[in-house]
C-alpha cells in the first residue's frame, strides 16, 4: 500500500478491527487502494469527511524530509496488533523498535531528582543495548530521550502528526533522536496534537516497550494512563521510589501498592530482562574529576551532612542532594540520621 493510501486511512481515525478488515477486504480487492478506501461503503459519514480532509502537501513534504511508513510495527503483545493503527508515520532508523525495548515515562513538571534519575537510568539501559521508547514531552520524557543518546539507541512516540514537533521546544531533540534512533506517529501527517491523541500516543509507546518504566507520577498524570496500558498488555511495569511527603510521587507510589516492581538501580531491570551487566557497582572506580568521584572521596564510614559536603567540594547543596540520591540507589552511600557515609 502507498503512503497516500494509508494517510487517508490514519486521516480517517480508524483504528483496531475494523481498520484490518478493510484493509484486507482492500487488499484482496483488486481495485486500486486508495479508490477502494474512499468508496467503501463500511466507512461512516464522519469517517469518509475525515479522510477527505487528509492533508497531502504535508505528505508530500515529509516523504522528501525522509518520513516513511512503518507497515509492520513492532507492536509487543498479541492483542496489540488488533487494537492499534496497522501502520506508523516515523523518521529515521526503525531497526532500533525490534528490541529489547523500554518505555520510561513520567510527569511533565518533574524535580530535579526525577530528571537526573531518568537520565541516569535511561543512559545505562541504552548502554547495555536497551532501546529506549518515551512520548518526547517535557520533563521525564526528555531527560529519558537525552540520556540514551548519550550511549545507545532510542525512539519518541508523538501525540501529533510525524512531521510537527511538539513541544516545539524540542525540535532540535527530535532532530537528534532521528539520527540515533526514530521518530514514530500513529497519525495522519500534519495532524495537530488534540487530547485523545495523548492518550493514544502513551498506549504506543506501551505496545513498543518491551517493559515500562514509571520514573516520577503525581496522583493524576497522562504517565499513569501509560502504566495501565502497560498492565492491560501484559507487560511488566517498573517504578523508582521518592520521597513519601512529595505529591509528585503519589501516583509512583500508588503503582507500587498495586503490585508494580520498585526499582533502585538499572541492573534491577537488566537483571530481570536476562541483559548480563558488564561491571558490579562495587567494582566502579571513583573518578575524581567528577562531582560523583569527589563525593565518594570525601566520604567515610561516619555520617555527614550535605552542607558539610558542599564545603567540602565546594558545590551547592542542591547538586550534593542530587549526586547523594543517585549514589544512594546505586548502592554507594547510605543516609544515616541527617548524613550521608560510604556503603561498607
Amino acid at each position: 500500500m502507498s503512503p497516500t493510501f494509508w494517510q487517508y486511512l490514519l486521516a480517517g481515525n480508524l483504528r483496531g478491527p475494523k481498520a484490518g478488515a478493510l484493509v484486507n477486504d482492500i487488499r484482496d480487492g483488486g481495485m486500486n487502494p486508495v479508490s477502494a478506501l474512499l468508496s467503501h461503503p463500511h466507512l461512516s459519514s464522519a469517517e469518509r469527511k475525515a479522510m477527505q480532509g487528509a492533508d497531502m502537501r504535508a505528505l508530500e513534504s515529509y516523504l522528501k524530509s525522509g518520513g516513511e511508513v512503518l507497515e509492520t510495527p513492532r507492536y509487543r503483545g498479541g492483542e496489540s496488533r488488533d487494537k492499534f493503527p496497522p501502520v506508523l508515520f516515523g523518521r529515521g532508523d526503525f531497526s532500533v523498535v525490534d528490541g529489547p525495548t523500554i518505555g520510561i515515562v513520567g510527569t511533565r513538571q518533574a524535580t530535579t531528582y526525577g530528571k537526573t534519575v531518568a537520565k541516569r537510568f535511561a543512559s545505562e539501559l541504552a548502554a547495555a543495548g536497551v532501546t529506549v521508547v518515551s512520548g518526547g514531552a517535557l520533563g521525564i520524557d526528555a531527560m529519558a530521550h537525552e540520556g540514551a543518546l548519550e550511549t545507545g539507541r532510542t525512539v519518541a512516540v508523538l501525540p501529533c502528526g510525524g512531521d510537527i514537533a511538539y513541544p516545539p521546544a524540542h525540535k532540535e531533540l527530535f532532530r537528534n533522536i532521528e539520527r540515533r534512533g526514530c521518530t514514530v506517529s500513529p497519525f495522519a501527517v500534519g495532524a495537530k496534537q488534540r487530547d485523545y491523541m495523548f492518550l493514544e500516543r502513551n498506549q504506543i509507546i506501551a505496545a513498543l516497550s518491551d517493559a515500562l518504566l514509571v520514573v516520577e507520577v503525581p496522583a493524576k498524570s497522562g504517565a499513569t494512563r501509560t502504566a495501565i496500558a502497560a498492565i492491560e498488555q501484559g507487560k511488566t511495569v517498573y517504578v523508582i521510589p521518592g520521597p513519601i511527603t512529595s505529591p509528585s510521587f503519589f501516583g509512583s507510589h500508588a503503582l507500587i501498592r498495586d503490585g508494580a516492581t520498585l526499582v533502585v538501580h538499572p541492573e534491577n531491570i537488566l537483571a530481570e530482562m536476562g541483559i548480563d551487566v558488564a561491571s558490579p557497582i562495587s567494582e566502579i572506580e571513583i573518578d575524581l574529576n567528577t562531582l560523583s568521584g569527589r563525593i565518594l572521596s570525601s566520604l567515610d564510614g561516619e555520617p555527614v551532612t550535605a552542607e558539610v559536603l558542599g564545603t567540602r567540594v565546594g558545590c551547592d547543596v542542591a547538586e550534593i542532594l542530587t549526586e547523594l540520591t543517585i549514589l544512594e540507589l546505586e548502592g554507594r552511600v547510605v543516609r544515616a540520621g541527617i548524613g550521608y557515609a560510604l556503603s561498607l
